[in-house]
Parts: C-alpha cells; structure tokens; sequence
C-alpha cells in the first residue's frame, strides 16, 4: 500500500516563517516537522510514499531526497496549481493501482496508523477519516457517527453557533482511487469543503474512525508553541530525539548542536534551541523556540515567541508575549 503526503501548501497561517521555507521544513524540536510523519509511515510499513509538494519544493527535495536515508522510498509529484487538497491528490492516483492513505506533512500525531488501516478494512466505504476530538472543533471540519461509525453529517469549519460535534477531520484519509474521479480536472477542490459534502449528498458511505491518542495541527505559530509544550509534557514519545537530536536539561532547556548558553540563563518553563545558538548571561527565556544561527544577547528577556533562523537580539532587550521574529533580523533599541 502505498501513502501520500501533503507538503504542497504555502502556510500563510505561518507567516513570516513560511516566507523562507515550506510548512513541512519547519523545526520542531529540531528537525523538519515532516520527518514525523515519514518516519511514522515507515514504522507502519509503509516502502512508498508520493509526496505532493508545490510551495518552495527544491527545499522538501534536498532534505528527504528519495527517501533512502529515512527507510523508504520517496517520489514527488510538483505543482503550483491551486487544485485544492481533492484536486492535488488526484494527481496522485494515476501511479496508485489500490487503496491508498492520505497524510499531511505538517501533523504531529500519535495515532496508530496500523489501527486505522485495520478499522478500515472492516469497512465497506471508499472513504475513511481519521477523527479526533477537539476542544475548538468550529476551526476544523467535524463530523457525527452513527452506532457503525458511518458519518452522517459533517461541517466545514462551521460558526461557533453551528458546531454539532467535537470530532474534528484530522486530514488522515484512507481512499479508494475511483472516488476521486468525482473531482473535477483542473479545478480548486477541497477534500472538507467539496468532496465529502459531495459524497454524503448522494449517499456515498464515510467512515469516521474515531481516535484517542494525540493529535495536533501546527498551522499557526500558538498551536506550534502549544504542540512543543506538550512534547515536552510527555503526550508525544520523544525519547529517540533525546536520543539523537538534542540535549534536554533538567531545567526545560533543549539544547541543539555546538550552542553557547551563559551558567546563569534562566528557563521558565521551556525553551527549545536550534544548532549553533549564542544565549547571553542574564537572559530568561519562557516557552520560547529558537531556530538555528541565532545569537542574543545579554540581559535580553524572551517570553512565549518564537525566533527565526540567524537571527541576532542585542543585549537588555525585552521581546514580549506572542513576539515572532523571521529569519534574518536584527533586534536592537
């Protein structure tokens, strides 16, 4: 079986970050978001993977390259057409021969994928969704369940006045090819806003499997900083990048390669640095994520904020609550 990831948006919700690199390129705790999910595709036998990549794809291409070095295969299939999510992933179908698993490149979940295949194979539908429950479910697609877990209703990102359920669309599908010969060519069509109103109109089955473990949708720069606090909180297995790809402190402080930290740093609650990172003495950091090549300086107070790539903060400096600093900037008074 083979599997597809979405990597192709231009994450305007991320924005500045996403000016200098893809969604899927974005650091989490030190690596490419999208290794993850490559590495969870893998792990759940998964040899193939299409990757659909549109938005600055030279970048997504050298970083996983054919997919040797992670365990799979990896093909890409480029394009900047707004098809829509339904739209892009048909692009995909004339090199799949069956049923195949859609994912996004930009999630961090624990879902265990070979569940969902299973759950799906107990199914008569062309169309799986994985659901998780979600305490702001009118920011995402949700759906209702019948007593076979058939979805009988479902709601693109409905006003707070609309929400109906509180299992969410997590963008992980299990599809048969046909059914995206609904989608029409060269079209803008969406999997939530199209298709799936689409198919329970003419009373198409959708499955809805309905999971517990965690799921986030990193899309914007709060939910990052949230998704990175509850790695940290233990709902997400990190232990192979302790392992691997950082030093963790007893204090909060993740510390990437060759970083110079002042003894006197002081950490509130965490802080996560990127390779090659200068932190200054008499610095506090508080739930702050620092990307590679950045230097700041003494004295310099960073609360809640996330700072780009080779960046440079000067010294007694205060970056306040919610600040995000792109790559390539100075910060001085």
């Amino acid at each position: 079986m083979d599997a597809v990831v979405m990597a192709g948006g231009r994450g305007v919700r991320f924005r500045p970050f996403t000016e200098y690199r893809p969604k899927p390129m974005i650091p989490f705790l030190n690596r490419p978001v999208m290794e993850y999910m490559i590495e969870k595709l893998r792990d759940a036998g998964f040899k193939r993977i299409i990757v659909l990549v549109g938005y600055l794809p030279k970048m997504i291409k050298d970083h996983f390259g054919n997919g040797e070095k992670f365990g799979v295969n990896i093909e890409y299939i480029v394009g900047n057409e707004p098809f829509g999510t339904a739209g892009a992933v048909k692009r995909a179908t004339k090199y799949i021969d069956g049923p195949f698993l859609v994912v996004s490149g930009d999630t961090i979940t624990e879902i265990s994928i070979r569940k969902f295949m299973k759950f799906c194979s107990h199914k008569s539908g062309k169309v799986n969704i994985a659901l998780s429950e979600f305490e702001k479910p009118y920011q995402y697609g949700i759906a209702l369940l019948d007593e076979e877990d058939r979805i009988y209703k479902f709601q693109e990102k409905p006003r707070k006045s609309q929400v109906f359920s509180n299992l969410v669309n997590t963008g992980i599908y299990m599809l048969e090819p046909e059914i995206l010969d609904l989608v029409p060519d060269k079209t803008n069509f969406d999997f939530s806003k199209d298709l799936f109103p689409l198919l329970l109109k003419k009373s198409e089955p959708i499955y809805g499997y309905k999971f517990s473990e965690y799921w986030a949708d990193i899309g914007t720069p709060k939910r990052y900083l949230e998704a990175t606090k509850h790695a940290l909180d233990g709902k997400i297995d990190i232990d192979k990048i302790k392992k691997e790809w950082a030093i963790f402190e007893d204090n909060g402080l993740i510390i990437g390669e060759d970083c110079l930290v002042d003894d006197d740093v002081e950490v509130n609650g965490f802080a996560v640095l990127g390779n090659n990172v200068n932190i200054g003495e008499g610095s506090t950091l508080s739930n702050t994520v620092i990307w590679p090549k950045t230097n700041v300086g003494k004295d310099v107070s960073i609360e809640e904020s996330i700072i780009g790539e080779n960046v440079r903060i000067f010294s007694d400096i205060n970056i306040a609550k919610g600040t995000m600093i792109p790559d390539n900037h100075w910060v001085w008074y």
